[in-house]
């Protein structure tokens, strides 16, 4: 049952990272009849032991996709990215996965409300059923065992309607949610979330019991992954360089509060210095990137036939929130990787940023899902990948820098202002 379940997830999913081709499905049939001639399937060493094989037969250029054992597995389910074991997708998310078997199918219910539900605004109002029904906010795809939003009655398939009263803004994505949720709850630290449970069915109010900030992973870990200063600079005035060692669940907030602190300082230009940032959270570098970038203006592009996890990023565009003609600056060096590169191809690509560095990035550029199977083990798959704003490939090739130093302000503006014209090439300076 484990090698033919791990035969179908792969088979239907796998994205081939570096080649124009899809999987060869005959080859990977064989494979699992080569499995299952070999292995013992009363033994689970030797089945597991098989399915490490079939899964290392898939391709040369991915060591990403891995079998876990169910010790492996449950590590893996319980690291919690949000602080409070929560993750949200946006509704086509998850219909696509609900139709995929990977999340609960919603249920029909009669709507109904358990208690009157006060909603603030501009003026106190009530959510009534039509309210409730019209508000498209994220559904909960998944949750950690044992975290804070588990524990307080959270359910798969629940869909946010409000936060402390207070009715979800509609431009709000999934993770800028998660972020509401972890930061709200008062001096009490109790966060009152309504959710909207099945498809237009009851509408309830749960009290999440949320960490101190020493005990989130996700808030410990973003007091150390971001460093800043504000020096005189090359460009003629006071640069603040704002250093991002891992894009944490904190960083896209953080960031906002420094640079708008800095504005209000007069600063004349921002270096973010990516040297040394191994990726981290996706969801981060898309918010961070948000805040450079015009409201119409895309961030990223999921490329292969399935790309759930980035579903709700792919469309994420600008927010205008720094001012455009603020002079900005990438450094990088040949550890920017992942969820970093998303962040320089973003900014490059829409000739907001130069790019800075001796080597080009890393070039780690995948989508990947975690899949549950038998016996408690489990499989992360590669699914996709990611590519820059204007279709450029980040997996194995890395993003080039434009300089080797940091510029003079004119020869920083003349790269981008070739970009804004249509040329959007490399100089290699």
């Amino acid at each position: 049952s484990l090698l033919q379940d791990l035969w179908d997830v792969v088979d239907r999913n796998y994205y081939v990272v570096g080649s124009t081709s899809d999987l060869d499905h005959v080859a990977w049939k064989k494979e699992l009849e080569r499995a299952l001639a070999q292995a013992h399937l009363e033994d689970r060493t030797s089945t597991f032991r098989a399915a490490q094989t079939m899964v290392r037969s898939l391709s040369k250029n991915d060591r990403y996709t891995r079998f876990l054992t169910p010790v492996e597995f449950d590590r893996l389910r319980r690291y919690d990215a949000s602080g409070i074991g929560i993750n949200l997708c946006d509704d086509t998310e998850y219909a696509r996965r609900a139709a995929r078997g990977d999340a609960p199918q919603l249920k029909e219910n009669p709507m109904q409300s358990n208690e009157p539900l006060v909603i603030a605004g501009p003026a106190e109002q009530r959510l009534d059923d039509g309210q409730a029904m019209g508000i498209a906010g994220p559904r909960v795809l998944g949750l950690v065992p044992g975290s804070a939003a588990e524990r307080a009655g959270l359910q798969q398939g629940d869909q946010i309607l409000a936060i402390d009263n207070v009715l979800l803004d509609p431009e709000w994505t999934p993770w800028e949610t998660t972020e509401r949720i972890r930061t709200s709850g008062g001096t009490q630290r109790i966060a009152t979330v309504t959710v909207k449970r099945g498809q237009g069915g009851t509408v309830d109010k749960v009290k999440i019991q949320l960490p101190k900030e020493a005990e989130s992973g996700a808030s410990a870990a973003a007091s150390t992954t971001l460093s800043y200063v504000m020096d005189p600079g090359p460009w003629g005035g006071k640069l603040g360089v704002l250093t991002l060692s891992e894009m944490g669940a904190s960083t896209p907030r953080e960031v906002r509060d420094i640079v708008h602190r800095w504005m209000e300082q007069g600063v004349d230009g921002l270096l973010l210095d990516l040297r040394g940032n191994r990726g981290g959270l996706v969801p981060s570098a898309v918010e961070v990137a948000r805040l450079f970038l015009h409201k119409d203006q895309r961030v990223v592009i999921a490329a292969g036939g399935i790309a759930e996890p980035l579903a709700a990023q792919e469309g994420a565009q600008g927010t205008d929130v720094v001012p455009y003609n603020l002079p900005l600056a990438v450094q990088v060096d040949g550890h920017t990787a992942s969820a970093a590169e998303i962040l320089v191809g973003a900014l490059r690509d829409n000739c907001r940023a130069i790019v800075v560095g001796s080597h080009n990035t890393f070039g780690k550029g995948i989508i990947q899902s975690v899949y549950a199977l038998p016996q408690g083990a489990g499989l992360v798959l590669t699914v996709g990948a990611y590519e820059t704003p204007a279709s450029r490939p980040i997996h194995l090739v890395g993003m080039p820098p434009d300089f080797k130093e940091l510029p003079s302000l004119n020869e920083a503006q003349e790269v981008l202002g070739r970009c804004v014209r249509g040329d959007n090439s490399f100089v290699h300076n």
